[in-house]
């Protein structure tokens, strides 16, 4: 009767060993589609972010070549030795200002590059974990947990593969990196709006 008693226990704790498990899988699965999900946000937002840059990285290059153009022209005019000494003093000023307007320019499209290459290493980054965790799905350690068996009770052991240790503490600093990351690429979108009305011509 004890032996009995002992092997329904046995078999009551397989059950509960194996639904934890189970939950445990679900948890998995719901926690990787919504980091899928989130990994495809944000790659349309590097996307529209690429897009901004092109748009003001031209922006920028034109009002340059046109910055540059003018400051020739000047250049052209202070070589005149009909300027009066205080035409001549104005041009320099506004050589001198459209000197720095040109050097400001340049530093931003400069930043913008660095920017672009940085959320292109994070979306890498994010696309290395997210494979990670697939991998991490297939193969794992596995614990030995007690069966019923057909025509008797809960003699035997059998091994049941887990497919993922401490799955809330991994996912929840994957979570934390891409969050970052998105507001990462809010912030450089910010900059690129910044940038194409800064110093207008």
């Amino acid at each position: 009767m004890d032996l009995e008693a002992q092997q329904v226990s046995e078999a009551e704790s397989a059950r509960e060993q194996l639904q934890d498990l189970q939950e445990q899988i679900a948890d998995h699965r719901r926690a990787k589609q919504e980091l899928e999900a989130e990994l495809e946000r944000q790659k349309q937002e590097l996307q529209y972010t690429q897009e901004d840059l092109y748009r003001t990285k031209n922006t920028l290059q034109g009002r340059i070549r046109d910055r540059e153009d003018e400051i020739q022209k000047l250049r052209n005019q202070l070589t005149n030795k009909t300027l009066s000494s205080s035409s001549q003093s104005e041009l320099e000023n506004r050589l001198h200002q459209l000197t720095e307007t040109l050097i400001q320019k340049q530093t931003m499209l400069e930043s913008l590059s660095t920017e672009k290459n940085s959320l292109v290493y994070q979306l890498e980054r994010l696309e290395h974990q997210l494979k990670n965790l697939q991998g991490n799905s297939s193969s794992g350690s596995t614990i030995n947990m007690a069966a019923v068996d057909s025509t008797e009770v809960g003699t035997r052991m059998r091994n049941v593969p887990v497919l993922f240790n401490d799955a809330d503490t991994n996912v929840s600093g994957m979570y934390g990196k891409v969050r970052k990351a998105a507001s990462t690429i809010d912030k450089f979108r910010y900059m690129s709006h910044f940038h194409s009305s800064f110093c207008p011509v």
